[in-house]
């Protein structure tokens, strides 16, 4: 009697998949099935091979395995037959059947990504039974060893271990799998530590605007340097390449002098010597990986980019699109498979020409070197481009050959670029030391978040820069410059700013196409952070600009405020959030304080940009601040020092600063407008 199982693999367009599992006789793993299949429905893997060629499963074709040698080995293919003992065979066998039951028995499409994420758990279960000496099936059917494995699994692999236990005990039978899944006496304690590390990762830490800076000036100094040497650096690679396969074809090998003497000749002892690498042609193969780093991480700094996003951006990925009175928008062009199972589609992220496009143009110069001596010249073809990564593999280079040139053109990108993996000398630079007034800005922006108990933030230790911070940062600053104190790093940010206000904005033609043409990606790309940060940045500067002001507010809003902390009224940050969330109130930056106007406003007319009407008017939105119109008003004495006396413009400018300092009396000795009870009514 057969029972066939189709595989729950989402696939993409084109790809074949693995035959069906039959599972008529029972508990058995068949060593001679197929899982995997190439570009021609040929088989590519057995199920009883150590490592699973998942490469056409992907939506890429990207060189990807799934490997079941579960202990520490310095080789990534390799296994020596020595390694496999009797013991670690069978447990792989093992892991093989229940992947392979994972693969047929999924109640929903997995991804390459997801299988990847099963097989590293189940990895780890099995180091913990080789370590007890035991059998998987040991650990998974006694509930002592299954309590003292939950014990021993940290936080981030928590989700992991619940999602295997619940499919083994939920969505395959006994039959199946020929025993029953213990119930761990830890069951509720497991899910509870999954779910605490779950709720802590997705409240993503801004960077504190000192580490932003840091870390902006660092890339730029980077930047700088590489470019500074970046004609010597080619000329070496070229040099390099040529004669590499001069000798190759002579078949000679070149001797132990030749990368040093190479290295010389183009003057980069110094600036290999000062990136911690040698001076020879692994050190240059190494100052090539950090620069694409560089680069990389430039990218996700100045677009919100996710990691997978920008490993795999297409050489051709800049564009530039008109915009109205003569500006352009500079634009990333990719492909994401988030969410989108083994399918990409198109994508575009806001950069600008001297920070984004800058990285780019770094990038390209040296994926010119490897793709020229692979005799392949990338493609902007929609079809074809995506086959041409930004960041080719350097693994290609003749004198590393880890990477054979593939016979259907798709490059394989560098997989060594996270930020995990940055020389110690690149870390140094991106992750300063977190001080005392790092974790008060963290408190300002969320102060129910025990930062002081998190051993991540702890004061003197590295910021743990992650990409998903990087995302959250530019989303958060650029929609609160009045957040930005460092001058620096609003001029820094100045540019993508504009450019995501008016790209990104709600009501923007690009929000409303983007959400109508893919409500799925539009919910994961940083238009929503965006979005969603302007109210976040509303909130934040409000509690810090009203809540907790330390001087007295002016101004008919500002009174009313006043009057609420007065009598013991104070709004807490969800009361506030609320309010903002439901159109109840706003908040935004003003000349003279704050306005807390919903809506357009109906007063700021023309290019003033004092805002004297706000007063002459007794705007009921206005929360003036002392501090704020005593700066305002030397600038507006200059203004109209430089007019013509008797002109109209003359006239007008003075009879704005003539309001100003009126203001600035009463203000400064405390009085109060005639009609701040009414404002406040209506505040």
């Amino acid at each position: 009697m057969t029972n066939l199982h189709s595989a729950q693999i989402d696939l993409p367009s084109g790809a074949h998949a693995p035959d069906p599992w039959d599972h008529g006789g029972g508990v058995q793993l068949k060593l001679g099935h197929v899982i995997s299949k190439d570009a021609e429905g040929k088989p590519l893997s057995l199920v009883g091979d150590f490592v699973w060629n998942w490469t056409y499963c992907t939506a890429r074709r990207t060189r990807s395995s799934l490997p079941f040698y579960f202990w520490k080995t310095k080789g990534k293919q390799t296994v020596r037959g020595g390694d496999v003992t009797a013991q670690r065979l069978a447990l792989m066998r093992e892991m093989q059947y229940l992947m392979v039951l994972r693969v047929y028995h999924a109640q929903r499409m997995l991804g390459f990504r997801s299988l990847g994420i099963d097989l590293f758990a189940l990895g780890k279960f099995a180091r913990y039974a080789h370590e007890k000496r035991c059998s998987l099936r040991d650990v998974l059917e006694q509930v002592t060893l299954l309590d003292g494995y939950i014990t021993s699994v940290p936080e981030s692999q928590c989700h992991n271990v619940v999602r295997w236990l619940t499919f083994l005990r939920e969505e395959v039978t006994e039959a199946q799998l020929g025993f029953v899944v213990a119930m761990p006496k830890k069951w509720a304690e497991l899910k509870k530590r999954a779910n605490a590390y779950g709720r802590s990762q997705s409240q993503t830490a801004p960077l504190p605007t000192n580490i932003y800076l840091a870390l902006i000036n660092a890339l730029d100094s980077e930047l700088d340097d590489i470019e500074k040497h970046q004609d010597r650096l080619l000329a070496a690679l070229r040099e390099a390449v040529i004669l590499h396969s001069e000798f190759k074809a002579k078949g000679l090998k070149m001797g132990a002098s030749f990368g040093p003497e190479l290295i010389a000749k183009h003057g980069l002892v110094e600036f290999l010597t000062r990136k911690g690498v040698e001076a020879d042609l692994g050190g240059l193969t190494s100052a090539l990986t950090n620069i694409q780093r560089v680069c990389k991480l430039q990218i996700h700094t100045f677009s919100g980019m996710r990691d997978e996003e920008a490993e795999n951006l297409p050489y051709h990925c800049m564009e530039t699109v008109k915009a109205g009175h003569g500006r352009k928008h500079s634009l990333f062009v990719g492909a994401t498979t988030k969410l989108n199972g083994a399918r990409f589609k198109r994508t575009r992220w806001v950069t600008t020409d001297a920070q984004g496009f800058r990285a780019v143009r770094v990038a390209q110069s040296f994926a010119d070197v490897i793709y020229k001596y692979l005799g392949a010249e990338p493609s902007s073809i929609e079809k074809a481009k995506d086959s041409y990564p930004l960041f080719v593999s350097t693994s290609y280079l003749p004198w590393v050959a880890i990477l054979e040139i593939p016979k259907d053109s798709q490059y394989a990108p560098a997989r060594a670029l996270h930020i995990c993996a940055m020389s110690e000398i690149l870390k140094v630079a991106m992750c300063p030391t977190i001080e005392a007034a790092d974790i008060a800005e963290l408190v300002a922006i969320d102060e129910f978040r025990d930062w002081g108990t998190e051993p991540d933030f702890a004061i003197g230790m590295p910021w743990p820069l992650k990409y998903h911070q990087l995302r959250r940062s530019l989303a958060l600053y650029c929609n609160a410059s009045g957040l930005v104190k460092a001058s620096s790093l609003r001029r820094q940010l100045q540019h993508i700013t504009r450019e995501m206000s008016e790209y990104y904005g709600r009501g923007s033609v690009f929000a409303k196409n983007f959400l109508r043409d893919d409500p799925v990606e539009y919910k994961n790309h940083i238009i929503l952070d965006w979005q969603d940060s302007e109210q976040e940045a509303q909130c934040l500067a409000f509690t810090r600009d009203v809540l907790n002001s330390d001087e007295p507010l002016c101004g008919p809003g500002g009174f009313f405020y006043d009057l609420k902390k007065q009598r013991g009224e104070v709004m807490s940050s969800k009361e506030v959030k609320d309010q903002l969330k439901m159109g109840r109130m706003a908040y935004k930056a003003h000349p003279l304080g704050g306005c807390n106007h919903v809506g357009t406003c109906d007063k700021q007319k023309g290019l003033r940009l004092t805002s004297g009407i706000c007063i002459s008017e007794n705007c009921k939105s206005l929360i003036g601040k002392h501090s704020k119109i005593i700066e305002i008003i030397p600038l507006q004495r200059r203004i109209v020092a430089n007019l013509q006396p008797g002109s109209i413009a003359f006239e007008m400018e003075k009879e704005e600063l003539d309001i100003l300092v009126d203001a600035e009396v009463k203000w400064r000795s405390g009085n109060r407008p005639m009609s701040a009870s009414q404002g406040a009514r209506h505040a």
